[in-house]
Formats: C-alpha cells, sequence, structure tokens
C-alpha cells in the first residue's frame, strides 16, 4: 500500500552505450542538457497526486541546467482519477509559466481517453504525445535544433 501513496520514481538517464536507463530521483539531476524524463510507476490518484506534483516542480525548480522539456514516461500509469487529472493540469500549466514543455510518452490508450475526456489532451497538445520514449526523444532533439538555428 505505502508504494501506492509515495511510488517509486525514476529520472531516465543514456548509459556509457547510449541506452536510457532509470536511476532514482535526484533532486538536481537531468536526463540531458535541457530536459527530465521522469518515470512514474503507479497509477495516479487522489493519494499520491500531491506527490507527483512536488516531485515534479522540485525536479525541474533545482535541476543544474534551466529544463526547456519534461517528458512524462508513463507506461506504468493504467489508470488516474479525476484529483490526479487536475494535478497533472495544473502541472502543465506551471511548467508553462516556466517555459518548460510538459511531453508524455508511453500512455496506453486506455488511459489517454481518460486525458481525452478531461481535457488535458487539448491542454497539453496532442502533438506533444509519443507511444515510445524514442520518439519522444527525436522530437526534442529536433526542436533543439531548430531553436539554435
Amino acid at each position: 500500500m505505502r508504494h501506492s501513496y509515495r511510488p517509486h520514481s525514476a529520472i531516465i538517464i543514456p548509459d556509457a552505450q547510449r541506452l536510457w536507463q532509470p536511476i532514482p530521483v535526484r533532486i538536481g539531476s537531468v536526463s540531458a542538457s535541457g530536459l527530465i524524463v521522469y518515470r512514474f510507476s503507479r497509477d495516479l490518484f487522489y493519494a499520491n497526486a500531491s506527490f507527483f506534483s512536488e516531485e515534479v516542480q522540485n525536479l525541474v525548480k533545482n535541476a543544474e541546467s534551466p529544463v526547456r522539456w519534461f517528458i512524462l514516461e508513463s507506461r506504468a500509469i493504467t489508470e488516474i482519477d479525476y484529483s490526479a487529472s487536475q494535478t497533472i493540469r495544473d502541472v502543465v500549466k506551471e511548467l508553462s509559466l516556466q517555459n518548460v514543455t510538459f511531453v508524455v510518452s508511453g500512455l496506453s490508450p486506455e488511459v489517454k481517453v481518460q486525458f481525452e475526456r478531461d481535457g488535458l489532451t487539448d491542454l497539453i497538445g496532442a502533438n506533444r504525445f509519443f507511444n515510445h520514449l524514442e520518439e519522444a526523444l527525436v522530437a526534442f532533439h529536433e526542436v533543439g535544433n531548430e531553436q539554435s538555428t
């Protein structure tokens, strides 16, 4: 039960072979310059939504370099409730005020329906949802290259 209220979460970083691996969350860590890839390992619901929000905010606020993209790697999330939906809404808006793009990878079709129903897809932007982390990473690097030209 404790894991549902304070689930394990991780930052996804590249290892020496450039394979993306999870490490325990350490405030200040980033996945790459301008990027945090964050894995939440449980369903999001009223009892852990504030944990999610606080951890996301702390990661962005204390990152070693300014964050441009925050990718929620969501394969382990199989359901969200109304409270969690509102929390995600608040997090997306707060990150937007900080010029951080909120992106979702690996969202199951069932949870995608919940996001659409709750207006999260429109808020985040349909083009900010990717089936696989690799696709989101390619998009991040493409945006970075566009900004530097």
